[in-house]
């Protein structure tokens, strides 16, 4: 609901809320050796395993940041109702596979991104967190790829229609 907050809160406490929230969600993402690389509103796209942060566990850090940027949020949230402000809803999506990683923009300015199959799926998968009801939706790519799964409960979504995919896919929900 961040456009809801967006209409409710002044313009100065609304970067207060987003940039208290952002300082919290990449120190997770760095301390499990993830890259951020956009900031789009108060959405965030992170990657794991490119030529900047390469790794062979991609799959296993990426869930573990997503589980433990979870309980950030739960204790984000718990100080945020303290204070009598507002909380806060995330949703991740998390997709694995072959990108196309590097330094894209123009003379005025450049950004280091990733594109392909798996950045769009990622993207796809948090917008349907949503709807779903899971907070987390990982690829079976993904999934699959994990060598030590950690504290989690994981349920198998077969057939999942993705917008933009033209066979159906096997999503994974993942509980904290």
């Amino acid at each position: 609901d961040f456009a809801t907050l967006t209409e409710q809160m002044p313009p100065r406490r609304l970067v207060e809320l987003i940039n208290r929230y952002m300082t919290v969600i990449v120190s997770v993402i760095v301390k499990h050796g993830g890259v951020v690389t956009r900031f789009g509103g108060d959405s965030i796209l992170a990657v794991f395993g490119t030529p900047l942060n390469p790794m062979s566990d991609h799959a296993d850090r990426a869930v573990g940041t997503a589980l433990e940027m979870r309980r950030a949020l739960a204790a984000f949230n718990q100080e945020q109702t303290v204070a009598r402000l507002p909380t806060l809803e995330s949703g991740i999506g998390i997709a694995s596979g072959l990108v196309i990683a590097g330094n894209v923009g123009g003379k005025e300015r450049i950004e280091y991104t990733v594109m392909g199959d798996a950045a769009n799926l990622a993207s796809r998968l948090e917008d349907m967190t949503k709807e779903s009801g899971f907070p987390i939706l990982v690829s079976d790519e993904t999934y699959q790829a994990l060598n030590e799964v950690p504290d989690m409960s994981a349920r198998s979504l077969a057939g999942v229609e993705i917008k933009g995919k033209r066979d159906r896919v096997t999503v994974h929900a993942l509980s904290d």
